[in-house]
């Protein structure tokens, strides 16, 4: 195959992935009520229409609630344009869950271009379409939180400044790492637990030098990478200049402003807040979830390629999975504080583990079968996991937060 043929496949696939992955987000979007957090963002946005920005909400960052609010207002135009059609009108709250829906599918798309530079075409793949479909995911990004916003501008962040350090030249490094600033800075202005991300980054590649991944030096770019993330990051949420807004940032830190003292977990309530650490619920919550949360083919290559990068420990891949799962896992299995949705921060890193798994598998097939059988069992194999996947994603909408696989 020809390599202008080959990317436009590559092309139409990325294109019906991401159909694929909006419409299984999409769909009814604004028929489940808002949750408790969701509620404070309405509010948020309605105080914000009014020009109060300090003190609103000050625990989380400015981006998503002025996404919100921007999504809400194209809403309101586009719904009055189709009453005056005799069409119906759009939910409100699917217009408040609009831009995450965005992001979320948008993230199949980076997930891919990260794959791309630690693996080969197949594994990249599925681990973005295990992204796309699994119903897991789809349910996080059809949530008004930030952890989806965090992932998907942490992924960007990760590819730009991967390309910075891969890169031919000084410009081209120079270019990369200022964009990977510019999305750092983003990231902060989304979550600011995204400061832990560029620790983590840098991190990847110090360990990556250190096992003999040859890297251009970032040394002349880092202080030109900091300043546009700080840049950024002023920006896109100056609210955090406000001294009213820091004053309500600290009450919150102190658990002055938290409601919620309860979670309820496989039919047992326990205490879910912070000061509760080390008790609370059970340490290991997120691995149950994602024990009964993941459709069971996903389940087994993720296992199988968590197993396989812990034996291959010099690949930028298996660095990059070690660093950000010790550093997800274990820090959020001790807090006593648990929230489902904390499982996105993890569900990337996963999934390009479970690709890779599959990946190899096929390839260590390829020489124990002829040509065409091989290619058959690929193919069998790989749409039967996608295809199973989707169906459990469309059998559970638009309530896919209830999936529960066979063990569950």
């Amino acid at each position: 195959m020809n390599s202008a043929r080959a990317r436009r496949l590559e092309l139409l696939f990325l294109a019906f992935l991401l159909i694929l992955g909006l419409g299984l987000r999409a769909y009814r979007v604004g028929q489940p009520s808002l949750a408790e957090d969701e509620a404070a963002k309405w509010d948020a946005v309605q105080q914000y229409r009014q020009g109060h920005f300090a003190a609103v909400n000050s625990e989380h960052p400015m981006v998503m609630k002025v996404l919100a609010w921007a999504s809400l207002d194209a809403g309101e135009i586009y719904n009055h344009w189709a009453v005056a059609r005799g069409w119906h009108a759009v939910r409100r709250v699917a217009w408040l869950r609009l831009p995450i829906v965005l992001l979320g599918t948008a993230t199949a798309l980076i997930l891919y271009l990260v794959g791309r530079q630690m693996m080969g075409l197949l594994g990249a793949g599925l681990a973005a379409v295990f992204w796309a479909v699994s119903p897991l995911s789809v349910a996080l990004n059809r949530v008004l939180k930030e952890e989806s916003l965090f992932v998907c501008f942490s992924l960007l962040a990760f590819y730009c400044y991967n390309r910075g350090k891969q890169a031919a030249s000084d410009g081209e490094s120079k270019r990369w790492f200022t964009l990977a600033g510019a999305a750092f800075g983003l990231d902060l202005a989304s979550y600011y637990l995204a400061i832990g991300e560029f620790g983590l980054i840098v991190l990847v590649w110090h360990v990556a030098n250190q096992k003999g991944i040859r890297s251009r030096d970032m040394g002349p770019y880092f202080r030109r990478l900091v300043l546009m993330m700080g840049l950024v990051f002023v920006l896109a949420n100056p609210v955090i200049l406000s001294p009213k807004n820091l004053e309500a940032m600290l009450r919150y830190s102190e658990q002055k402003t938290i409601q919620h003292h309860g979670y309820l977990m496989d039919g047992h309530v326990y205490l879910n807040n912070a000061l509760t650490t080390p008790y609370g619920l059970p340490w290991y919550y997120y691995l149950w979830v994602l024990a009964v949360k993941t459709p069971l083919a996903i389940l087994a290559a993720m296992l199988a390629g968590i197993g396989l990068l812990f034996f291959d420990r010099n690949s930028l891949l298996s660095i990059f999975a070690r660093v950000n799962l010790t550093f997800w896992i274990v820090p959020y299995s001790l807090a006593g504080s648990k929230w489902i949705r904390y499982v996105a921060i993890g569900l990337p890193v996963l999934y390009l583990a479970g690709g890779w798994a599959v990946e190899k598998c096929l390839a260590w097939s390829r020489g124990r079968m002829g040509r065409q059988a091989w290619r058959a069992a690929m193919a069998a194999a790989v749409v039967a996991m996608v295809a199973w996947t989707i169906a459990n994603a469309m059998a559970w909408a638009p309530y896919n937060r209830l999936y529960l696989n066979a063990l569950g």
